[in-house]
């Protein structure tokens, strides 16, 4: 029984999620970002590691400092998936919801076919 609530749980957070970010790629404003932290897990495989690596199986947490259109102070949000590769200071572009700036995206290139 707890095992099916916990996995009802994890369900209803990943549809919840998706929404977010489908409203965020659909309707977002893209602004200019920089990396203003990364929050790394407290792990023995990453104690004895680079903080300064970044490699593509991270789980870390990006955040990025940037101005909302219309605002005269900068926000700092957490930053969805997508910024692999990146350290902090790195500029990068992101989308984001005016009325729900605290959480990003990053802005992916468009692709030809």
């Amino acid at each position: 029984m707890l095992v099916a609530a916990i996995v009802i749980v994890v369900i209803i957070w990943a549809v919840f999620q998706f929404k977010k970010d489908s409203d965020i790629n659909a309707r977002g404003k893209e602004a200019d970002a920089v990396i203003s932290r990364i929050e790394w897990p407290q792990t023995k495989e990453r104690a004895g590691r680079d903080k300064d690596k970044v490699d593509e199986f991270s789980t870390a947490t990006y955040y990025v400092k940037y101005q909302p259109e219309g605002s005269s102070t900068t926000t700092e949000a957490k930053a969805g998936p997508g910024f692999l590769g990146v350290k902090e200071g790195d500029h990068v572009r992101i989308k984001y919801l005016p009325q729900k700036p605290d959480y990003v995206l990053p802005l992916m290139p468009k692709r030809t076919v």
